[in-house]
């Protein structure tokens, strides 16, 4: 056998040793980024918080979930603001006695028409909120029962509604 020459060492410079002794990974993460795949990347982004933010709109400003959240308002406010009043107008001051009448079978039941047109229309723009759920406003009514002590405050609700889409309110 015949014995090969060793090449003979050489003194590496500060340079050539730091470039030849260099991972490959280390040498790839120095690559810069390039323009076209951070504009893609933030339109991305862009497009999933504009799905996200359309999906909540149409869940908060669905007909169903307006018609659900409002009618209680709506029915609250009718009563304790203008038939509770009007109550006591006609009662001569002594509304306890009347209301106590009604305390286990409920006032006369409102239409939902009504309740969304008195003064003058104060709620009429939910008209068509009520319509999109498929609700017979002639039909569906809110029923007032009166409890003791019997001031504005003290009644219960029970609301019988005609609708297409079934609106679930406490």
């Amino acid at each position: 056998m015949s014995k090969q020459k060793r090449p003979k060492r050489t003194q590496l410079n500060a340079s050539s040793y730091h470039s030849t002794t260099m991972a490959p990974s280390t040498a790839r993460s120095r690559r810069t980024i390039s323009a076209p795949f951070v504009i893609a990347n933030i339109l991305v982004i862009l497009l999933i918080i504009i799905v996200a933010v359309s999906f909540w709109l149409n869940y908060y400003f669905s007909p169903k979930v307006t018609a659900t959240r409002e009618l209680p308002n709506i029915a609250k406010d009718y009563y304790e603001n203008y038939y509770y009043p009007k109550l006591s107008e006609s009662s001569d001051g002594s509304n306890v006695d009347l209301l106590k009448k009604y305390s286990e079978k409920g006032l006369p039941p409102i239409k939902l028409r009504q309740l969304l047109l008195y003064e003058d229309g104060k709620y009429s723009n939910y008209s068509s909120t009520f319509d999109s759920v498929g609700c017979n406003q002639n039909t569906s009514t809110i029923t007032f029962t009166p409890s003791s002590p019997y001031n504005n405050t003290d009644y219960t609700i029970k609301y019988k509604l005609h609708c297409r889409e079934d609106l679930e309110i406490q």
